[in-house]
C-alpha cells in the first residue's frame, strides 16, 4: 500500500481512482489516500507514512455508556417511531387521494 497527501482540483482528487483504496479529507484542498499497486507518484502528490495516514482517521468514542441489550431495545423504539409515522403519513395520502376522487381528478 501507497499513502500520500494529494490535492483536490474542482473537487476531483488528482489520483487514478482504480488504485483508491481509502481516502480522508484532510482540508478543503487536500485528502489523505491510500493507493493499491505501484502508481507513478505525480508531482502534485507528498509521500507519507501508513501512520500519518492512520492518524487522520476519526476517532469514534462512545458517546453513552449503554450496554448492548439498551442499545438494541433503542434501536427498536426508534423503528417503531418511524414505523408509525410511515403509517400516519401513508394514511393522510390515501385521505388526499380519495378527496382528489371525489374532485373529479386522477391519482
Amino acid at each position: 500500500m501507497n499513502y500520500y497527501r494529494v490535492p483536490i482540483n474542482q473537487g476531483t482528487l488528482d489520483i487514478d481512482y482504480k488504485n483508491l483504496v481509502d481516502g480522508i479529507t484532510i482540508s478543503e484542498t487536500e485528502v489523505v489516500v491510500a493507493l493499491r499497486g505501484n502508481p507513478e507518484a505525480r508531482g502534485t502528490w507528498t509521500p507519507i507514512t501508513e501512520e500519518q495516514f492512520n492518524s487522520y482517521k476519526p476517532v469514534i468514542t462512545p458517546t453513552t455508556g449503554q450496554t448492548l441489550e439498551e442499545k438494541v431495545n433503542q434501536l427498536q423504539n426508534d423503528n417503531l417511531i418511524l414505523m408509525d409515522a410511515l403509517a400516519t403519513a401513508f394514511e393522510e395520502i390515501l385521505v388526499l387521494e380519495e378527496k382528489i376522487n371525489m374532485l373529479g381528478g386522477t391519482s
